[in-house]
C-alpha cells in the first residue's frame, strides 16, 4: 500500500479494461457494458480513494484522485438507475401476420387447456374470443375456492389444467382438487400428506385419457386398470411419489405402481428424509408416458442424480431413463450401482411434439453450478441445454447447449 506502483498499474489497468469493453462490445449496448466494466469501475474507485495512504503522491496527484473517484462512483448510481429503464430493444422488421397456421387451436381437444402450456408444445395460445381489450376492464370475480392449503408452505405455483368443464389444481403440498368450472364447487379432493423439509411447491398436474390414445387396441382398453381409470390425473409429489388419480372420482388408480404411487426416490442417490431431491414440476404426457424431471440442491457436491424418466402412465413402469452419465441404460440401473449422482437436471417443464415423436428437455448445470472445475465430459456437453430425446425410447436425437460452460 505505500508504494506508489500499484495506484498506477490500477489506472493503466482501468483504461485498458475500457478500451477492451468497447471493442468486445463495438457499439453502444447498456447491458453488455454493465458484467464489463461495473466490478472493474468499482475497484478501480477504491484504489482512488486508497491514493491518500501513499506517501509517494503529493497532495495535488491525491486531490485529483479523490476526485476521479467520486467521478467512478457517480458513474456506478447512474448505471444502477440507468439499469430500471428499458435498454438495447430488440424490435421484429417483419410486420406481424396473423398466420392460422401458427395460431390454430388444439385440434383434437380444441376446449380444453391439457397441459402447463395449454398443449404439448407449450404454445400458450388460447383461440377463445369471449374476453377481449375492450371488455376485459367490466370483468367480475365469478366465484371463489378455497384450496385449503397449508398457509406455511410455499407459494402457489401451480396452473390449473381445465378438462372439459372441470379444473384440476394443486396446492404446494399436492392436495389435488376438482373444481367445476362454471360454480366453483368442488368435485372431490385428494390428499397424498406429502411431508418434506425443502422446497415445497407443485406447478401442476397431468392428465391422460387412454380413450384417445391411438396406440391401444380395443383389448387394452377392457384391460381392468384402463376401464378402473380411462382418464387419469398424473402427479409427482415433494417427496418423491408418482401417483395417478381417477380423473372423475379422484380414487387411487389400483393398477398402477403400487396401489396408485410409484416411488420415484429410488436410485437416485442421497435423498435422506425426502430431502435434497423433489419433482415439482408437473409431469409431461407424452404420449402414454409421463417425463419427470427433479430440483436438486445444485450448490453442492453428491447430489442426487439429474436422470430425466419417462414412466407408462397406464401401469407404472419405468419405460426410459435419460442418464447422461449412462446413455446405454434402457430401465432400471443394473447392480444395485444407481443413476448418475452429480448430472445435469431438469426442474422445470419439458415439451412435446406429437408429430416429431420428440420430447425436448430444458437441463441445467451439474452440481456444483458455481463451481466448474471438475466437471466430466456428460456434465459438460448436456449443461444448459435443449435437448431433443424420443419419446419412446428416451434417447437423444440431438442437443442445443445455450452457454458452454456455464457456472
Amino acid at each position: 500500500m505505500k508504494k506508489a506502483l500499484g495506484f498506477w498499474l490500477s489506472i493503466v489497468t482501468f483504461i485498458a479494461t475500457i478500451i477492451w469493453a468497447i471493442a468486445e462490445v463495438q457499439g453502444l449496448s447498456f447491458w453488455q457494458y454493465i458484467p464489463r466494466l461495473v466490478v472493474p469501475t468499482i475497484l478501480f474507485v477504491l484504489s482512488m480513494w486508497a491514493s491518500k495512504n501513499l506517501p509517494a503522491l503529493d497532495a495535488a496527484k491525491i486531490k485529483a484522485a479523490n476526485l476521479v473517484g467520486f467521478a467512478g462512483f457517480f458513474a456506478c448510481v447512474a448505471a444502477l438507475i440507468a439499469a430500471f429503464f428499458p435498454h438495447d430493444k430488440i424490435l421484429n422488421p417483419v410486420d406481424i401476420v396473423q398466420d392460422p397456421a401458427l395460431a390454430k387451436p388444439n385440434a383434437e381437444n380444441p376446449d380444453n387447456w391439457e397441459y402447463f402450456g395449454r398443449n404439448g408444445n407449450g404454445t400458450r395460445f388460447a383461440p377463445y374470443t369471449d374476453i377481449t381489450p375492450e371488455n376485459v376492464k367490466d370483468l367480475k370475480v365469478a366465484w371463489t375456492y378455497h384450496t385449503g392449503r397449508d398457509t406455511s408452505a410455499s407459494v402457489d405455483e401451480n396452473i390449473p389444467i381445465q378438462i372439459g368443464s372441470t379444473l384440476y389444481s394443486c396446492t404446494p403440498t399436492n392436495i389435488i382438487s376438482a373444481i367445476d368450472g362454471d360454480s366453483g364447487k368442488a368435485l372431490w379432493k385428494y390428499d397424498p400428506h406429502a411431508k418434506t423439509a425443502e422446497h415445497i411447491t407443485c406447478r401442476g398436474v397431468g392428465y391422460y385419457d387412454a380413450t384417445k390414445d391411438k396406440s391401444l387396441t380395443a383389448a387394452d382398453l377392457q384391460a381392468p386398470g384402463i376401464k378402473a381409470c380411462p382418464q387419469r390425473i398424473l402427479t409427482s409429489t415433494v417427496d418423491g411419489r408418482l401417483i395417478a388419480l381417477n380423473a372423475k372420482t379422484g380414487a387411487l388408480c389400483p393398477e398402477f405402481g403400487t396401489n396408485g404411487q410409484v416411488d420415484v426416490l429410488h436410485d437416485m442417490g442421497p435423498t435422506e428424509q425426502s430431502k435434497r431431491y423433489h419433482p415439482t414440476s408437473t409431469p409431461l404426457i407424452a404420449g402414454h408416458v409421463a417425463v419427470l424431471g427433479g430440483w436438486v440442491r445444485d450448490i453442492v457436491h453428491g447430489e442426487p442424480s439429474g436422470v430425466v424418466r419417462a414412466y407408462d402412465v397406464r401401469t407404472g413402469k419405468l419405460s426410459w431413463a435419460w442418464d447422461v452419465g449412462n446413455p446405454e441404460l434402457v430401465g432400471e440401473p443394473k447392480d444395485g450401482k444407481g443413476f448418475t449422482l452429480e448430472t445435469p437436471n431438469m426442474w422445470t417443464i419439458p415439451t412435446y411434439d406429437k408429430d416429431l415423436n420428440l420430447v425436448y428437455l430444458p437441463t441445467g448445470n451439474g452440481p456444483p453450478d458455481y463451481w466448474g472445475g471438475d466437471r466430466n465430459g456428460a456434465k459438460e456437453k448436456f449443461g444448459s441445454a435443449i435437448v431433443a430425446v424420443n419419446a419412446l425410447t428416451g434417447k437423444t436425437v440431438w442437443s442445443y447447449q445455450t452457454v458452454h460452460h456455464d457456472v
